[in-house]
């Protein structure tokens, strides 16, 4: 049987060879790709997240930690705003926000400029403890680095 060379197939946009010879080692340890996670859809990083907080952290979702929550109306109101991860078991009787910050919604001066400025009205919030900024980069270099940037964030430090 004769292998198809990798000139072959076309790249993904994560520079991946797509076919039958491809895969993607960033999607094993990852909640699944298409499906919903709480109601809502989830990018790569996010699903690594996910898949970190179950199977490494053991947090039950809905109880211990939820996707997506919403503050000021979240997605109801015009203005309001969605953080990424709240967890609940860091801090007793305070919520900690994990904010996932990918290269596609976050780069950029002006949207760093953005994001400080939702860290800060969410940081208003009494029942808010801390919002941790996990970097995309950090998520998807390796296995390794996605637990270790999600261990400090626990720990409530930022890498």
């Amino acid at each position: 049987m004769r292998f198809r060379q990798h000139s072959e197939f076309p790249k993904t946009r994560r520079g991946r060879y797509t076919g039958d010879i491809a895969f993607d080692a960033l999607e094993v340890q990852a909640w699944p790709k298409g499906s919903e996670f709480m109601g809502h859809p989830a990018s790569l990083p996010e699903r690594r997240v996910i898949w970190w907080l179950l199977h490494r952290a053991h947090l039950t979702p809905g109880v211990e930690f939820e996707f997506q929550a919403g503050f000021l109306g979240g997605r109801v109101v015009r203005g309001g705003l969605v953080a990424d991860f709240s967890i609940y078991t860091i801090a007793p009787g305070y919520i900690v926000l994990f904010e996932v910050e990918g290269t596609t919604w976050h780069m950029g001066r002006w949207k760093e400029m953005r994001d400080e400025a939702r860290r800060q009205t969410l940081l208003k919030f009494p029942e808010v403890f801390a919002v941790i900024q996990l970097k995309e980069v950090d998520i998807n270099a390796s296995d390794r680095s996605r637990d270790e940037t999600c261990e400090m964030a626990m720990r409530l430090q930022e890498k």
